[in-house]
């Protein structure tokens, strides 16, 4: 039954953050509180700062080098960049990981294998990577083999140090080591800008970091730490993630030196890759706070697996994934928007790129930050294998679009960045259901969650200006709140609360509800067979409906809110419609079958007559959908659904025999 026939009151719930304690208080000021005393507010501080001062960096040495000058930098910050994110974020995050566990242990042999291992490899990666495009990139200046192999080493061990001090709670110190080496990084350079040369920014990336060792001496055990029992199985954990890594970064970070190595122009190709770079580098803002803050996420999720709470889990994922579904489209249009003038306005003219490739890359690194953020939930659970496979599906995704796409080489790599992280997005999130704690029973159900958040998410952000109109309007036309929150049954009789748009007077009694109930009561269970008896689903010239409610409920606007639900895994797009429990307990047998499968936005008896059906049809078309379920027959409800909801639908009782 709808918010149309009901108005119960339910209590507002309230969400914890990860790892926190469900007795802790949840108020906003006792959260921040919270968040100021444990350092996560300095971490969000450290790396807010990291990003200013990176950018800050970039923009000296593209004013100071020029595009072509320039050039070698751009080449080695994305080198390592790539290096960073693929090999040594996996070392720090593990170890977040490993002594969030061990609350506090010191790594074990198995750990300091798979470590030595992975910074070995990244050493060896930027040196052959040097080495083998000094003249392409370098102009042959083989002090570059050097510089390169420098900041991998410092960088490494500064992976380590953070690894200990966020998985040792040292938040505040983390903050301080984030923002304080690429703030040290731009004022080692300004003494030296007379004379400036791309060894000179090159030489102050890899500094940093040893003086912030030395300062936060992260590797200094707290006295009665214990040591971690030694356990096997780190080194295929570090694989996965590695691999996972690898993937993931390669879309944003080698952005670049694939334009570069697509552009047909040699004399074009130091330009090209220079306004890949520098496009990336501003829209990466979103990505550079994801990877600052993912090992305080990390911590808490940690926490929760720790202490069983799975569901929990589910539901940070959800909403993880939701975040960046909702605001690709958007970032998209600011990028276009505001990236061109600005990067002009910033490192001059030969550095602007089209409105194309600054909109695609604004939203590609809007899905990448939040696909950093929803990896820490597989990674948390130890599924990194999951992790991986998520990712080598979107790198197909991505080579397919690169291959097929028209347009120039940045066009190309920016459009292709953008699919693969939407592919990927949808893929990690499909891999956290089903390391989740109510996996799909089946294939169709794993594709239908997927497509539930995927086309979720999408609906969400298109129709959010109309929900911005809608949420005006209700809240001039009547006095009260402009969401609806009640308490509905779902899946398995769980309940949960479902959010909608208010359509009647906020205050009012549910005595006409309890009247309406208390004559379906009468006519006894609700079921299938009882055709065509009973009373109407709604209640007839309802006077607690505002004006505005009539035009909601004429158009079904008023479950667009619905939409929240869905992506939260409450409920689904198409299914039963989600009913209260005191008319769930209603249903006879028969018709409990409902329960079944997650109830929906829309459904098949929605599409079918609707608010004209009686009872007992709503419920023959229910149980009719859960035994007949298919992705066919809910394509079909869904380009129904509009024509439905412009009141242009039959009244069917039961399919003619």
């Amino acid at each position: 039954m709808e918010e149309r026939t009901s108005r119960l009151p339910v209590s507002a719930s309230t969400t914890n953050a990860p790892g926190d304690s469900v007795t802790d208080p949840q108020t906003p000021a006792a959260i921040a509180r919270r968040m100021a005393r444990d350092g996560t507010v300095a971490m969000a501080v450290g790396s807010l700062a990291a990003g200013l001062a990176a950018y800050g960096f970039q923009v000296l040495g593209g004013r100071t080098l020029g595009d072509e000058g320039f050039a070698p930098v751009a080449a080695l910050l994305s080198a390592h960049s790539l290096i960073l994110a693929v090999l040594l974020t996996p070392v720090e995050l593990l170890t977040v990981r490993r002594l969030t566990l061990a609350r506090g242990g010191a790594p074990d042999a198995h750990d300091r294998r798979s470590i030595s291992v992975t910074i070995v490899v990244a050493l060896a990666a930027m040196v052959g990577f040097v080495a083998a495009t000094l003249q392409r990139f370098f102009g042959g200046d083989v002090t570059f083999v050097a510089i390169g192999a420098a900041i991998v080493g410092a960088h490494a061990l500064f992976a380590l140090g953070r690894g200990a001090l966020a998985g040792r709670g040292r938040y505040l110190a983390y903050g301080v080591a984030s923002g304080g080496a690429a703030t040290l990084r731009l004022l080692l350079v300004l003494p030296f800008l007379r004379d400036a040369s791309p060894t000179v920014f090159g030489w102050a990336v890899a500094v940093p970091p040893i003086l912030l060792l030395l300062a936060l001496r992260p590797f200094h055990a707290s006295a009665g730490l214990a040591r971690v029992p030694p356990r096997s199985g780190s080194g295929a954990l570090m694989a996965g993630f590695v691999l996972a890594g690898a993937i993931s970064q390669a879309f944003v970070l080698t952005g670049p030196l694939v334009a570069g190595a697509l552009e047909s122009d040699p004399a074009r190709v130091a330009s090209v890759v220079s306004v890949v770079f520098v496009t990336f580098s501003l829209a990466r803002a979103p990505l550079l706070l994801a990877q600052n803050l993912a090992a305080r996420l990390l911590a808490g999720l940690t926490k929760l697996v720790a202490q069983d709470q799975r569901r929990e889990l589910r539901r940070w994922s959800h909403r993880l994934g939701a975040a960046g579904l909702v605001l690709a489209p958007v970032a998209y249009l600011f990028g276009a928007a505001a990236g061109p003038p600005v990067i002009e306005l910033l490192f001059g003219p030969d550095f602007r790129p089209s409105a194309t490739v600054a909109g695609l890359a604004v939203a590609a690194c809007a899905l990448a930050a939040a696909s950093i953020f929803l990896d820490q939930v597989l990674i948390a659970l130890g599924a990194t294998g999951k992790l991986a496979a998520a990712w080598t599906l979107a790198l197909g995704v991505g080579a397919v679009t690169l291959m097929v796409s028209p347009g120039d080489a940045a066009t190309r790599v920016t459009a292709a960045v953008l699919t693969g992280e939407l592919a990927a997005l949808v893929a990690v999130l499909v891999a956290a259901e089903l390391a989740g704690p109510e996996a799909p029973d089946s294939g169709y159900d794993l594709v239908k969650r997927a497509m539930d958040m995927t086309l979720g998410s999408v609906l969400m952000a298109l129709t959010l200006p109309l929900q911005v109109l809608v949420a005006a309007a209700v809240r001039l036309d009547s006095p009260g709140p402009v969401l609806f929150r009640q308490e509905r049954v779902g899946k398995s009789r769980r309940t949960f609360t479902m959010i909608k748009f208010r359509s009647m007077q906020a205050g009012v009694g549910d005595q006409p509800l309890r009247e309406h109930l208390a004559r379906v009561a009468d006519v006894g269970w609700i079921d299938p067979d009882r055709h065509g008896t009973g009373p109407a689903l709604w209640i007839d010239d309802d006077p607690r409906v505002t004006r505005v409610g009539r035009w909601l409920r004429a158009t079904s606007f008023d479950e667009l809110p619905n939409l929240w639900n869905v992506i939260r895994g409450d409920m689904s797009l198409v299914g039963p419609r989600p009913l209260v429990p005191e008319e769930a307990d209603l249903l006879g047998p028969e018709a409990q079958a409902r329960h079944r499968v997650r109830p929906g936005v829309t459904g098949l008896a929605q599409v079918m007559g609707g608010s004209s059906l009686t009872y007992p049809e709503r419920a023959y078309w229910d149980l009719y959908y859960v035994e007949h379920r298919s992705l066919l027959l809910d394509l079909w409800i869904l380009l129904r659904t509009p024509l439905a909801a412009l009141g242009r639908r039959p009244r069917i009782s039961r399919p003619s025999s």
